[in-house]
C-alpha cells in the first residue's frame, strides 16, 4: 500500500542532481516554481508590442529567439519565452 502519494517521484530523482534538489523542495512546499510562457509571433513588427502586452499582465521577457525556412520564400517565426512568479518562497 502506497502511504505518501509523492514517493515514487522521491525514489525515482537523484537527490544529489541540481534538478532533483529543487523537485524535492517543490514538493515540501519549500519553493515556489515559476509559470513560464512561449509566445509564437509572427511578425517581427509585432514583437515590441506582444513583449509590452504580457509586460502589463505581470510577465517578464526571459528569452527570445527566432527561426527561419528560406525555401520558396522567407518565413521568420519570434518566439517570446516569458516567466512569473518568484523563485524563492518569501517567509
Amino acid at each position: 500500500m502506497l502511504v505518501n502519494a509523492r514517493e515514487p517521484v522521491y525514489r525515482a530523482l537523484n537527490r544529489n542532481s541540481c534538478v532533483g534538489q529543487v523537485c524535492f523542495r517543490a514538493l515540501r512546499g519549500e519553493v515556489e516554481l515559476k509559470e513560464w510562457q512561449c509566445v509564437e509571433v509572427e511578425h517581427h513588427k509585432d514583437v515590441a508590442k506582444t513583449i509590452e502586452d504580457y509586460e502589463r499582465k505581470g510577465w517578464r521577457l526571459h528569452s527570445y529567439t527566432c527561426s527561419g525556412i528560406y525555401i520558396p520564400i522567407a518565413t521568420i517565426k519570434h518566439y517570446l519565452l516569458f516567466e512569473r512568479g518568484e523563485r524563492n518562497k518569501k517567509s
